[in-house]
């Protein structure tokens, strides 16, 4: 049954932005940057659409639940507003004592689905065992655009920009076509691929490299004695992702370009933490080298995730995140998808919130913002608010 856009729209607007306000004021006032070149900002350069390029850490995307198309999700922690409604027949239920009887019923009846306009949210519409005209709808809103927001989304929103093509509560003129996954070449046929959509007047964002990484670390793994060639062979693909940003600079497009977090650091690492550590450092000598991107502050604009990352290690106090463990339940015993009958382990369905009734995948103690990683390798909410303020400060000040 339709949802009304106004409904949408109260669920959407009912959460507060202050606390992402909070992390962008201490982001910008706890670690500051250097631009790739030197100088100062001779003109404000305001963007008129930002263009995002990547693996799962600028990942807006969709999935299909049941034969329904579920869009919005995110790789890490994503924010659900899950609620019940009640129907008899096809007639809303808003008296209170008709809702209180409704609620009192058993539903293992016939079960539909479907999804609201926009694809936000997934609704499960089951019969009652007392009586069939009798439903109880479970609606899961997916408040991309709310709470939990990528570090892209938090840079365009700065710009009064969003990503509403992959977040349909998102606003415009962002688009990101960053596929989970990526690696450096996948990354570089991104860039060629839409680098027609690029004008003196757009800004890209690329951040990537931790795949490569990870790949590596395998390789590493099974073949320790490899570590040397692992480390050329990383500072070599970092090399060519420079280049490939360098050939988009003839658009006139400004591109901010962000390291990868230092994986040394993640929880998948293990015993392997400091080899990590100097194979994300090799990737970023070559992505910022003399071979990689251009040492030109106009155009291009450097993000130290890395350093972020290990700031954040080292005093995890000063950010209030816990920096060890993951948030999100990575067993599969206790989450499923929206259905609430697939199991999964995908982190598109690593879901928190606190409404009733309660949806919320992440370990014991665990919430939005507590952790800096919500899996092995990838960052939560509290590791990309403070990216996403990061780059906001960085493409503020950059002498684009």
């Amino acid at each position: 049954m339709p949802i009304a856009a106004s409904a949408r729209s109260s669920a959407v607007s009912s959460v507060s932005g202050r606390r992402l306000r909070v992390l962008s004021a201490a982001a910008a006032m706890g670690l500051g940057l250097v631009a790739c070149g030197g100088g100062s900002q001779v003109s404000k350069f305001t963007p008129n659409k930002i263009v995002s390029f990547g693996d799962e850490l600028s990942y807006l995307g969709e999935q299909t639940v049941q034969g329904q198309l579920i869009k919005g999700q995110k790789y890490g922690v994503n924010y659900v507003d899950t609620s019940y409604a009640y129907y008899t027949g096809t007639t809303f239920e808003s008296d209170a004592a008709v809702i209180t009887a409704r609620a009192a019923e058993t539903y293992g009846g016939a079960t539909t689905y479907s999804v609201d306009v926009d694809g936000l949210r997934f609704i499960k519409s089951t019969a009652s065992n007392a009586d069939a005209t009798h439903l109880r709808q479970t609606r899961t809103l997916w408040g991309c655009a709310v709470e939990g927001r990528l570090w892209m989304q938090i840079l365009a929103s700065g710009y009064g920009l969003g990503y509403g093509t992959g977040c349909p509560g998102d606003g415009n003129g962002a688009v990101t076509y960053a596929t989970v996954g990526a690696k450096t070449a996948d990354v570089i046929a991104q860039l060629n691929a839409h680098k027609g959509e690029l004008t003196s007047s757009t800004m890209a964002t690329v951040l990537a490299g931790q795949n490569d990484i990870i790949e590596q670390l395998a390789i590493y793994r099974a073949t320790p004695g490899e570590l040397a060639n692992i480390k050329a062979r990383l500072k070599s693909r970092g090399e060519q992702l420079g280049q490939a940003v360098n050939g988009v600079l003839s658009t006139g497009a400004r591109v901010l370009i962000v390291t990868p977090p230092d994986l040394g650091k993640a929880p998948g690492a293990g015993s392997n933490g400091t080899i990590l550590t100097e194979m994300t450092q090799a990737f970023i000598d070559g992505f910022t080298g003399i071979n990689g991107v251009l040492n030109n502050g106009n155009k291009i604009g450097l993000v130290k995730a890395f350093d972020l990352v290990q700031t954040i290690y080292a005093s995890p106090s000063s950010y209030a995140l816990n920096v060890l463990e993951r948030a999100c339940d990575m067993t599969g015993t206790a989450r499923f998808k929206a259905d609430g009958l697939t199991a999964t382990t995908s982190l598109l369905d690593c879901t928190y919130s606190v409404t009733e009734p309660v949806n919320s995948t992440l370990v014991p103690g665990a919430s939005l913002y507590t952790h800096l990683w919500a899996s092995d390798w990838v960052l939560a909410p509290g590791g990309q608010a403070r990216i996403g303020s990061l780059a906001y400060s960085r493409a503020t000040a950059n002498p684009f």
